[in-house]
This record gives C-alpha cells, structure tokens and sequence, in this order.
C-alpha cells in the first residue's frame, strides 16, 4: 500500500516546514510540481507579506523550490526533487520543468484543487 497524505505531511514536517506549509507543497507536488505565490495565499487564506516570502524563502534556501519567470513576470515555482523524495514520489512525472505552455496548464491544477478543498482527487 502507498504512503498516505499523512505520513507524507509528516516527512515535510521533518523537513522543517509548518503544517500549512507542508499541505500546501505537498498540494503543489502531487497536482502539478509547480505553483504561483497567488494559489499559496489563497490556499493559507492570508494577504501576501512576510508568511509567505517566509516560505518561499525557506524552500528556495533548501533547494526544495526554484523559481523561474514567465511571460507576464510572474514567478513560477517549481517543485524541486528533494520534496517529491520525501514524499514517496521520487520519479513523480510532475518533477520535471515543462515547456511553458505546459507549465501553464499545470499551473491550473492546483487552481481546480483550491476551488474544491472538500472534494477528493486522484494523486496523478
């Protein structure tokens, strides 16, 4: 049997990221390796400010993350190996950077998953 959300929240913990922090990449890794500030301020419902460059801060120091920018000079954050390793994804097909039309439409999978937090939804 696989590793549940749980003990995957619980190994993102160890890495030292609150619970928020740890659901949100997580939400991001398994939905589609790559996120916006946007989706990270309406999953934690909070105004952009020092909560979240706290977390991007972190995770980029760690290299759990890497930003790129896009065409609207928006950053782009891609979730890096070290997260999908700890969460029993090593060779999970979202780890790669894809093109940037790609990259575009992934970024809609953690969009559909906000809307609905209630719902259920299938790892890949």
């Amino acid at each position: 049997m696989g590793v549940t959300n749980d003990e995957r929240i619980g190994r993102l913990r160890q890495m030292r990221y609150t619970d928020r922090e740890a659901d949100f990449l997580l939400l991001a890794a398994i939905h589609s390796g790559v996120f916006i500030m946007r989706q990270y301020t309406t999953y934690a419902q909070i105004n952009r400010g020092a909560v979240t460059d706290q977390l991007v801060h972190k995770a980029a120091t760690r290299q759990h993350i890497r930003a790129f920018p896009s065409r609207n000079r928006t950053l782009i954050y891609q979730v890096c190996k070290p997260v999908f390793a700890a969460i029993g994804e090593p060779h999970n097909r979202n780890r790669r950077m894809k093109q940037v039309d790609l990259t575009t439409h992934r970024l809609m999978g953690p969009d559909l998953v906000l809307t609905n937090l209630t719902s259920r939804y299938l790892d890949t």
